[in-house]
């Protein structure tokens, strides 16, 4: 996962060579009427009414094309064809086949007519009587008490739901998966996940060696290692045999589909040819990864080392606790140090993995194996972003974009944790470096899955129960949560190796889950298509990579997390109007955070609160100062001596303005993606994208804006809102909302404000666009023209900003375009609004301001709110 970006390198030559031979799936009619050459404000439109703002809730762009109609009804029979020759259709059109299957089809209502057409009248109408036959009948024998299809309909019913339940069932037992009650429901509600499981053999299969397809040189011993290891590693394991757990025999086999073929090169598989071409079918297992080739964070969390020395590592400058996968990357890197010797502390007595689940220490080997092959830190440097230098992450982002501060605050966060375990710890401090350390987090933060969180202390029950000999469950999950701040209930993560390795996408053509009851991850096919019955078509064919989806992220967390994009538009994008103040919670959820984590009791309740500290608090409230500084809606500048009411408001937005300084919600706005239909190439190192850029399609545009709009209304608010009232209801939300979260929101009052707000938002968002080093233009050319190799830093990092400038656009285009409409509604409405049209096209002087500094201290009685 981390190194993709290597493994996809490719010149366009071969990439365009390799799609004309078999990649049809790479998507090249991405939306013409997009906004992403800086036009839209004429592109975008939409209708509002006097009761709906163009930002309440989710707005959504919109227009009607009856032609487009047509042509996906056409599409959609077309693919209807297409789906029925898939599975004889030629390898040089497997991509083809992929694509065709994942769209379910839309039968032709056409009917008849001419002399046809008395024939199906006469038809009709035979039809009719032997209905109204039957119907007489059904209720003769109805009155008897019976029905006249209950018998046969029942026997038809339960012989057919016994034939899935004995197919599931045995495709089960062939995969070597413990069968439960919740699975045996799901496959009696027709889950067509849950079908025709059996383990294939190579015998299954006339697979074709097919020497000239190799890509990769076999004298590269670095290959050779590659190519092992994706061969062997889970495909071949027998270590499971030697299971000593009590409850081992609940654990499932390893296996590995045997149409998956290594792609050494590119560090991944794909699907083997076959003469008859096969493809691997929807639902088919593709592979099961069991309980001990993975490594948990709870693995070593359990580590005795870990435990008692790390635990109570905190983060300097906040105290905050750690995330788990800053312990999981310690007891990776540790091990890793001893198995090569280089783990000099003589005082050194612990056995790692004495603590840890019983069968661990048995794959020492196995485990030596997955953390040799991981990507070494200079092999990083070319490709994650959190290895490159600040001024390199300027010039490609700026520095006050969310992409430049989501990578920096990974970096931070890294940095931080290594300091807090060198504290903690002598011998950690002794033996690991900073380089050693950063690489091993970077590949625990890009490699891990997650087990899952429903039932999260279900599933840790069984993990636990009758393993830790010293503690009952809710015992060690109290030990962590006191000792290490870690909260396991959330949810664990897990190295996962060979999952890793795959690719990832939006529309993946497979899907993993971690299933309790086997202790594994069960690996399959996508249901991408399926037929009336309910159970999966389609497949994958010979020559596709195996594309897996790492959760749903927006193009800037990709980036920042993973240290690539795929270019097509298939993700999320996402862009931030806090362009005057930095913004302390960066959207790395649990993992790490600028602001302190504090616990006060209330009313015998206790309050988690995350604040910022006194100095940052500090700073950040004087750049918070700059979103008031235009006093809309007021003919003049707003100062204490000429407008006190205006002043003592302005004073209330501020600390308003303070509450929400790090909501996340209330500055950034996240639209689906630009291209909700691209699909994976056949290769991942393949553009999907050839000779053009994504963009936004400005009928499809779709977000929730409703609170994005409200911290602009609470920006553009002046006295003669809320019918004069607004100073006593922005005193009340302060003091409502004094305990927890600041959900104080504005709503929607009268066009008047509604006009300005839409103008704040249009003013923000220009202001924002001007943050970044390049236009919406500029790198919409260059990409189509291929300026940049494809996936180096340069174009990953048009492709990044570009999302986000292209989201900047698509909300100013809909502020002005709703202002606009305000405007000529209020001039409609006449009277008393006229005066809170105006707008000040320049800022106020910022010293009008800077009193409210002093003054904060005391209002409400002599203390800040």
């Amino acid at each position: 996962m981390a190194n993709t970006s290597l493994r996809r390198r490719a010149n366009a030559k071969k990439g365009k060579q390799r799609n004309k031979q078999g990649s049809t799936n790479t998507n090249t009619n991405v939306d013409v009427d997009g906004d992403g050459d800086g036009n839209v404000s004429d592109r975008v439109q939409v209708v509002t009414n006097d009761t709906k703002s163009p930002m309440d809730d989710n707005t959504q762009a919109t227009s009607a094309s009856t032609s487009a109609a047509v042509k996906a009804k056409a599409k959609a029979k077309a693919s209807k064809s297409s789906r029925k020759k898939s599975h004889k259709s030629s390898s040089s059109n497997s991509n083809s086949n992929y694509t065709n299957t994942r769209r379910r089809s839309v039968g032709d209502d056409s009917g008849g007519g001419g002399e046809e057409g008395d024939i199906f009248r006469i038809a009709r109408c035979i039809l009719l009587v032997v209905i109204a036959i039957v119907v007489a009948a059904s209720i003769t024998i109805a009155r008897q008490g019976k029905s006249p299809f209950s018998f046969d309909a029942t026997k038809i019913k339960q012989k057919k739901k016994k034939k899935i339940q004995k197919e599931a069932t045995g495709a089960r037992a062939g995969a070597g998966l413990k069968d439960d009650p919740g699975r045996r429901k799901e496959r009696a509600n027709g889950n067509a996940n849950n079908i025709s499981r059996r383990r294939f053999t190579k015998e299954d299969f006339d697979i074709v060696d097919d020497e000239e397809s190799v890509d990769w040189d076999r004298n590269d011993l670095t290959l050779q290692r590659t190519n092992d290891f994706l061969t062997n590693y889970v495909c071949s394991d027998d270590t499971h045999a030697a299971a000593t757990l009590s409850n081992s025999e609940n654990v499932a086999s390893a296996y590995c589909h045997p149409l998956l073929k290594p792609e050494p090169a590119r560090r991944t598989h794909s699907v083997a040819k076959t003469a008859s071409n096969d493809s691997i079918k929807n639902g088919d297992i593709i592979m099961v990864l069991p309980r001990h080739l993975l490594i948990w964070d709870l693995d070593a969390m359990r580590d005795p080392f870990v435990a008692d020395q790390l635990l109570e590592a905190r983060h300097g400058e906040t105290g905050n606790p750690l995330d788990s996968g800053a312990f999981l990357a310690s007891y990776l890197v540790r091990l890793k140090l001893k198995a090569g010797g280089l783990w000099s502390n003589e005082d050194d007595h612990y056995d790692t993995g004495t603590v840890n689940i019983g069968d661990q220490d048995q794959y020492q080997e196995k485990r030596m194996a997955f953390l040799n092959m991981l990507p070494s830190y200079q092999t990083l440097q070319k490709t994650h972003p959190t290895l490159w230098s600040d001024n390199e992450l300027a010039t490609l982002f700026g520095r006050l974009t969310p992409t430049f501060a989501l990578v920096r605050g990974y970096k931070n966060m890294m940095n931080s944790e290594f300091d807090a375990f060198c504290a903690a710890s002598d011998a950690f401090n002794d033996n690991v470096d900073r380089e050693d350390y950063v690489t091993m987090r970077i590949h625990v933060m890009s490699r891990s899955f997650g087990p899952g969180l429903s039932d999260a202390e279900s599933w840790l029950e069984e993990e636990m129960s009758g393993v830790h000999h010293t503690l009952e469950l809710q015992d060690e999950l109290d030990f962590y949560q006191s000792k290490a701040g870690v909260d396991l209930t959330r949810g664990t993560r897990a190295m996962s190796p060979i999952l890793d390795m795959w690719d990832h996408h939006a529309v993946p053509n497979v899907q993993w889950r971690y299933r309790k009851g086997d202790r594994a991850f069960v690996i399959t096919a996508a249901n991408t298509a399926t037929s009336e019955e309910g159970i999966g078509i389609g497949g994958i064919p010979s020559g596709q990579d195996i594309m897996v989806s790492y959760g749903t992220y927006t193009d800037t967390h990709l980036f920042a997390k993973f240290g690539f994009v795929n270019g097509d538009g298939s993700e999320h994008t996402e862009a931030s109007v806090a362009i005057m103040h930095p913004m302390l919670e960066i959207g790395t959820g649990f993992q790490f955070s600028y602001l302190i984590a504090t616990e006060q009791v209330v009313e015998n309740k206790i309050i988690r609160k995350m604040v910022a500290s006194p100095r940052d608090h500090e700073s950040q409230k004087r750049t918070m100062l700059n979103y008031l500084r235009y006093d809309d809606g007021y003919e003049e500048c707003v100062t204490k001596e000429s407008n006190p009411e205006g002043y003592q408001l302005k004073l209330l937005k501020l600390l308003h303005l303070e509450k929400i300084a790090n909501r996340s919600d209330r500055w950034t706005v996240k639209i689906k993606p630009r291209d909700l239909d691209s699909n994976p190439s056949a290769s991942s190192d393949i553009p999907i994208l050839m000779d053009q850029a994504p963009k936004f399609d400005p009928s499809k545009v779709k977000f929730d804006g409703s609170r994005v709009i409200s911290t602009c209304r609470l920006v553009a608010l002046t006295t003669a809102d809320y019918d004069g009232k607004a100073i006593d209801v922005l005193t009340k939300g302060l003091l409502e909302n004094s305990n927890g979260d600041h959900d104080f929101m504005v709503d929607r009052q009268s066009s008047a404000l509604e006009y300005r707000a839409l103008t704040c938002l249009a003013r923000l968002t220009t202001g924002a666009l001007e943050l970044y080093p390049s236009k919406v233009r500029v790198d919409m050319k260059d990409l189509a023209g291929g300026k940049f190799t494809f996936q180096s830093k340069e174009w990953t990092a048009a492709h990044v900003r570009l999302g986000e400038m292209q989201t900047l656009e698509v909300l100013r285009s809909i502020a002005k375009s709703g202002a606009s409409q305000m405007k000529s509604k209020v001039r409609d409405e006449g009277g008393e609004y006229e005066v809170g049209m105006n707008i000040h096209r320049a800022p106020c002087p910022l010293e009008n301001n800077m009193k409210l500094l002093e003054e904060e201290i005391t209002m409400f009685g002599g203390t800040s709110m």
